[in-house]
Order: C-alpha cells, then sequence, then structure tokens
C-alpha cells in the first residue's frame, strides 16, 4: 500500500477570473476606529470548507491526469480511482511497481502545480529506497 497527500490542495486551484464575484468577502479595515472603511475582496483560489470544493478539486485532478489515459492507462486508472479529496491511496504488486507509481505520480502532479508529500508505504523496502530518494523528512 502506498499513500500520500497534497499540499495545500485547494489553494493550487485557480478560480477563473469571471467566477470571482462568486467568491467575494466583505473586510473591514481597522475595525477598532471610528472611521473604519469596508473593503470588497473576491478570493482567486478554490475556498476550503465551500461544499462545491472537493468537486472542483477532483475535477481539477481527473482533467489534469486525463493528459495520461492514453500514454500511460495503468497510472490513469489508479490516479483516477485512488484520490479521495487530497489523499491519494493505491496498492501494488510489487516493491519495483510502487516505487514507478511513487515516481509517476509525484511528478505528474507536480506539472499541474500539486506537491504529493507525506508518503506512507507498509512496505520496509519501499520506505528505505524512498527515505534514501528524497531524505528523512518524507517530502
Amino acid at each position: 500500500m502506498l499513500t500520500g497527500y497534497i499540499e495545500k490542495t485547494f489553494l493550487n486551484v485557480k478560480v477563473d477570473e469571471k467566477d470571482r464575484d462568486f467568491l467575494r468577502f466583505l473586510w473591514v479595515d481597522d475595525i477598532d476606529g471610528d472611521n473604519f472603511k469596508l473593503e470588497v475582496y473576491r478570493f482567486n483560489r478554490v475556498v476550503f470548507g465551500l461544499n462545491a470544493s472537493p468537486f472542483l478539486l477532483n475535477a481539477t485532478i481527473r482533467h489534469h491526469i486525463g493528459k495520461y489515459a492514453d500514454e500511460d492507462p495503468r497510472f490513469f486508472e489508479r490516479m483516477k480511482n485512488g484520490f479521495y479529496v487530497d489523499d491519494l491511496v493505491t496498492v501494488s504488486e510489487t516493491v519495483k511497481e510502487a516505487l514507478d507509481i511513487f515516481q509517476k505520480a509525484k511528478k505528474r502532479m507536480a506539472e499541474a502545480g500539486f506537491c504529493l508529500c507525506k508518503w506512507v508505504t507498509n512496505d520496509r523496502g519501499l520506505r528505505e529506497k524512498y527515505m534514501q530518494r528524497k531524505g528523512r523528512n518524507g517530502q
């Protein structure tokens, strides 16, 4: 088994300019003063906590990994079925296959601006190879 996590998940997904008006919020400048000013801002990244955020993230991930559907169908299926919001969980038959998944997932998700980190595996050999390659911090 191999698991990973997308760092700063929702902040990696940009909101289209025309949709940002739906993500407005108010900000009070100098709330303690007598002449405070009310500012209107708009989020330009997907907001954590909105009911649509997991859908937007999933659609973004699927769009990105869809580029590999013809080139590497096995990878595409693993990634398509392996993500639950920002967590990746997948299994493999061999350590070699798991290491291949790890390397491809890390590289290909980085192409879309996603940093897969906090990798965990139940295979000691893979853990040792991973720690040798990436250092002790699991990044």
